[in-house]
């Protein structure tokens, strides 16, 4: 299974749901709008917008080192 993530003419490939989400939040930062994961599965296409990717994989996906930092600064000493 391939997952392939767009924003307008920009069009790359992930490996999975996990990879396509990073991909996504970058390309987002990057000030890209309308980004959409497109997953080509045997079932056909499934189309996601990165928000309900986002929302999706919202148990999986592990925060980013800076989340965590952040979050462990906050700790009272």
């Amino acid at each position: 299974m391939r997952y392939i993530i767009r924003s307008g003419l920009q069009v790359y490939q992930a490996a999975t749901p996990q990879d396509a989400l990073a991909l996504g939040e970058q390309m987002a930062a990057e000030g890209m709008e309308d980004v959409w994961m497109i997953d080509e599965g045997p079932d056909g296409r499934v189309i996601s917008s990165l928000e309900t990717l986002r929302y999706a994989l919202k148990d999986v996906v592990q925060p980013s080192q800076s989340e965590r930092r952040v979050a462990t600064s906050d700790k009272p000493h």
